[in-house]
């Protein structure tokens, strides 16, 4: 039983159908990146701090600050980035090396994430690796 339904339904009459076109992705991960395929081509906007305890930048624990328990393994910004970089996948990564979870600003996530949005919806999106490493983001305002 699906709690909440399909992602294409909802609880009203509308027959609207919709694709994905883009998604946003603010430091999270997946439990393997054998979870993306050449079939799921779907422009992506990540922000992630390297230092993230909880959802590991590359490949690690969940919430590996809890040591020893055993979380399951997570595959972050980083190794998502390598698994769309593989597949020629339309991406754009934004790293901060000092920072932890959760840390970029309303702002920064807001103007980069539009500009990427933006070039999906004109057809000039194009993929990029941005480090934070001169100016972090979580250190001092955007």
């Amino acid at each position: 039983e699906m709690k909440f339904g399909a992602v294409d339904k909802s609880t009203n009459d509308l027959k609207t159908k919709y694709t994905i076109k883009g998604v946003i992705n603010m430091w999270g991960g997946l439990f393997s990146d054998m979870h993306i395929t050449p079939e799921d081509n779907i422009p992506t906007v990540m922000f992630h701090g390297e230092k993230d305890e909880i959802v590991p930048f590359n490949v690690s624990r969940f919430n590996n600050c809890y040591f020893p328990v055993a979380y399951p393994i997570v595959h972050g910004s980083k190794s998502l980035a390598r698994k769309f970089r593989e597949y020629g996948f339309c991406y754009e990564l934004n790293t901060d090396p000092v920072a932890n979870h959760g840390c970029f600003n309303d702002k920064y996530i807001c103007e980069k994430a539009s500009c990427f949005l933006k070039s999906i919806m004109c057809g000039t999106c194009s993929s990029s690796e941005q480090n934070t490493i001169k100016k972090p983001i979580c250190a001092q305002e955007y």
